[in-house]
């Protein structure tokens, strides 16, 4: 009896959904536990058949259509990704290897020529870049190395740099006497285009030589009249009203510390440090002899006997 009134119960239903063939469709129940569920088949007579226990019920969501494979899928991604990797590598192939900026030196003492792309080609030099010339290299393309310079950017010959700045700038030593074949003279005149004319003399070095490639390698340069000789001792009348250049009696850190002898001979040296009490080192060639290297301190007695002048080179 019961049995044929949940029979007619459910054919109503079916009835009230508009269900008229044979499927298959599931329902959940809790029946004690959570996810248990029945099955129920419509037979040709709309009659749902029982294949699971009773329980309360209620009508599943429709199931919708299966998901593409997963190994179709994966496969389709690995193939997208080798791709990439393979359009990736030939663009990488094709354009500068970049790495941390560095800073490197020209070392061919011609200069050399920095171009606006990796290749020579007509009218590519944007500037002839002097030896000992400082550049900051991000990368490289063939034989070529990226490079930038204040208000430069452009492309050198790798093979013009070194990395190695004591093979290009000269390091001088205190006490050490520089003759005209000694390195440091060499690097130092070829640095500065040898512009005192020293080595076609056979001089060792000399105090004005220190002093320009002291400046050079501050980045700062002294715009010359066409007056001459600039001998040490002259320099402060030949510069005066200048541009860039302010003269005074007051020592500064990194000024030119002009003086003369009680014989009348010039000097030069170049002001290292100055103290609160305005002690000084300074650095020089030939205040003691001929190409000699010295690095000394003075008190401000000292120095004030030697009445100097001060040259600031902006």
């Amino acid at each position: 009896m019961w049995n044929n009134f949940c029979a007619v119960v459910l054919d109503l239903f079916w009835f009230a959904l508009g269900v008229r063939h044979k499927q298959e469709i599931f329902v959940y129940g809790n029946a004690g536990e959570q996810g248990l569920f029945s099955q129920y088949k419509l037979a040709a007579n709309n009659r749902v058949e029982l294949t699971a226990p009773d329980s309360p019920m209620f009508l599943a969501a429709p199931t919708t259509p299966p998901l593409l494979p997963i190994k179709t899928i994966e496969s389709t991604h690995a193939q997208t990704t080798v791709s990439h990797t393979k359009e990736t590598e030939a663009v990488v192939s094709d354009s500068a290897i970049l790495h941390a900026p560095v800073v490197m030196y020209v070392c061919t003492h011609s200069g050399t020529p920095c171009v606006h792309a990796p290749q020579m080609d007509f009218d590519s030099v944007i500037e002839i870049l002097p030896y000992g010339t400082a550049v900051t290299v991000i990368g490289y393309q063939g034989r070529f190395a990226s490079v930038n310079r204040s208000n430069i950017t452009g492309w050198i010959d790798k093979d013009a740099l070194t990395p190695q700045k004591n093979t290009v700038w000269p390091s001088f030593v205190s006490g050490v006497t520089y003759g005209v074949d000694a390195p440091e003279t060499i690097m130092t005149r070829t640095i500065i285009s040898d512009m005192f004319g020293a080595h076609e003399l056979g001089l060792p070095l000399q105090a004005g030589e220190y002093i320009t490639v002291r400046l050079k390698s501050e980045h700062r340069s002294i715009s010359w009249s066409r007056k001459r000789p600039r001998t040490a001792g002259s320099w402060a009348t030949l510069l005066r009203g200048t541009l860039g250049i302010h003269i005074g009696v007051t020592p500064k850190t990194d000024t030119i510390m002009e003086w003369q002898t009680e014989g009348g001979e010039g000097r030069l040296g170049y002001v290292e440090a100055v103290a609160p009490d305005l002690t000084i080192t300074i650095s020089a060639v030939g205040v003691e002899e001929a190409g000699r290297y010295t690095v000394k301190t003075m008190t401000e007695e000292i120095w004030r006997e030697l009445r100097p002048v001060f040259i600031e080179v902006a």
